[in-house]
């Protein structure tokens, strides 16, 4: 009886030491709707398919994204965001994302939401070169 106390108690302290909010962190991975006029004669469906990464203290969440819709052999581009919000079970990232065919300029935004009770996200994009465009995204955790 005392033994499985003690067992209980070591437990009990080891599960409260893990930080609430650490299930956030690590890779996700998901698709994307919505396009863009481009002047190379294709339009560019920024965030078709995406991958990133939670960082361990969950103040960026991070990644690349693809098109192989229009262009042969595919195009691409980054993101980067900050947290915003963070909570026991939804953490909230907005941030700027970025097309290698025009390098550093920010070509829009972003607010990325994720839920971990059911591990997906879900989020939105807008367009500032050109301005007025914007899609949705979706993904889960892997």
């Amino acid at each position: 009886m005392r033994k499985s106390i003690m067992t209980l108690a070591i437990f009990e302290l080891l599960v409260l030491s893990v930080p609430v909010f650490a299930h956030f962190s690590g890779p996700w991975a998901g698709t994307g709707t919505g396009s863009i006029p481009t002047s190379y004669g294709f339009p560019l469906d920024p965030w078709r398919d995406w991958s990133g990464t939670i960082s361990v203290d969950h103040s960026t969440f991070e990644g690349t994204w693809t098109d192989v819709t229009w262009v042969p052999g595919a195009t691409s581009g980054t993101f980067k965001g900050s947290m915003v919000v963070l909570g026991p079970d939804v953490a909230v990232y907005k941030g700027y994302w970025y097309w290698e065919k025009k390098p550093g300029q920010k070509m829009g935004d972003f607010k990325m939401t994720f839920y971990w009770s059911n591990g997906v996200c879900y989020g939105e994009w807008h367009s500032f070169i050109p301005a007025g465009f914007s899609g949705a995204m979706t993904g889960d955790r892997w």
